[in-house]
């Protein structure tokens, strides 16, 4: 969190440079989703560099998923609509789907709308507060699944969000 509209520069997992697919921002908010292939069993550091000389805070989460056809996106959500973040995504059955909002509050709470299950939710004394949440998919064909994460305490922020095979 900063004043202004940040932006992300690069992110590492475990030394594997990971790419950026999908991001969203906002005045004092950004929110982004990684994927990197890493080696099974490998840990290491997560290294988030970005492109600000006031930043605040940075908070992130970190999901592991096994057996995707391709790192590359099935689709993806990139939103700062205030005040309500929503999107459709494809999905493909089994294949996961990832998403982050932050609302620019400390107080915030956030509640994501079914099929989402939230995964964490952090708030910090630097007045933002970030979840994430995740949902599997067994369905035939290739449906849509909305993604909503809506917020009390606070104002909506920004939301990204990824949809996998």
């Amino acid at each position: 969190r900063r004043a202004g509209a940040p932006t992300f520069a690069s992110a590492s997992l475990g030394g594997v440079a990971a790419t950026l697919v999908a991001s969203s921002t906002a005045s004092n908010c950004l929110v982004g989703i990684y994927i990197a292939s890493v080696p099974s069993g490998a840990t290491g550091t997560v290294a988030i560099n970005h492109n600000e000389t006031n930043l605040v805070s940075c908070g992130y989460g970190i999901y592991s998923t096994y057996g995707l056809s391709s790192i590359t996106p099935i689709d993806t959500a990139n939103i700062n609509d205030f005040p309500t973040l929503s999107d459709a995504l494809t999905a493909i059955s089994g294949g996961p789907i990832f998403a982050v909002s932050q609302a620019p509050s400390g107080t915030a709470t956030f509640a994501w709308d079914a099929p989402m299950v939230e995964g964490y939710e952090q708030g910090s004394a630097e007045t933002h507060t970030h979840s994430g949440a995740a949902f599997s998919p067994i369905l035939s064909g290739a449906p849509t699944v909305s993604v909503t994460p809506s917020t009390t305490g606070g104002v909506n922020g920004v939301l990204a969000a990824a949809s996998f095979r």
